[in-house]
């Protein structure tokens, strides 16, 4: 008895999915974000901190979705910038803390705002959305990590906060990479590197 092949679109289904719900989630946490702007501290500061984070998320995600291949190298760079702070704050969560308690919760914004341009990435060609999800995965759980590897009950405390923020992109992020790629687009890949190939051949 031959297994039920899953029909050819399923894949971009799963992905447009996945990229409507985490884009769903990232516009309500925007939102939140410039709402505490406005409450604390408000005025010119609220002001500056929300054309901050919407210009810097429009931007990134602007030039992931146009120029896929030339902003691959921020978006890398950004994730690396995200796990060294996981690390940072597992190391000394004092004071981040105290860093958060002046600025603000800096640290799940900062994954939040590397975030949403990798599933701009990830959405805008199927050759790249393995790696935006895994890209996806460490932004959203290395934070989390940080917190939960603390030693100090002061930073776990905001576990759920931090994991609330970030956890979805880990979800979105799992079901970019583990997405199956389109046959012709494989075929269009495959075909795309044999030519590349040939013509380095003296």
């Amino acid at each position: 008895m031959q297994q039920e092949r899953l029909p050819s679109n399923t894949p971009f289904v799963v992905r447009n999915i996945a990229f409507f719900g985490m884009l769903g989630f990232a516009v309500l946490e925007v939102l939140f974000i410039v709402g505490e702007y406005w409450t604390d501290p408000g005025g010119v500061e609220a002001i500056v901190g929300s054309i901050g984070v919407i210009a810097t998320i429009a931007g990134v995600s602007a030039w992931a979705w146009f120029s896929p291949h030339t902003a691959k190298y921020y978006l890398w760079a950004s994730v690396g910038v995200i796990v060294a702070v996981g690390l940072w704050w597992a190391v000394a969560p004092r004071f981040v803390m105290d860093v958060m308690d002046e600025q603000g919760p800096i640290i799940p914004v900062a994954a939040i705002i590397a975030a949403v341009p990798l599933v701009f990435w990830g959405r805008r060609d199927w050759l790249v959305t393995r790696r935006a999800g895994i890209a996806l995965i460490v932004v959203a759980i290395a934070p989390i990590l940080g917190v939960a590897a603390s030693p100090e009950d002061v930073a776990r405390g905001v576990l759920t906060a931090v994991a609330v923020m970030t956890g979805p992109y880990a979800i979105g992020g799992l079901a970019y990479a583990l997405g199956t790629l389109p046959e012709d687009v494989g075929r269009s890949a495959a075909k795309h590197a044999a030519t590349r190939g040939s013509k380095r051949t003296p």
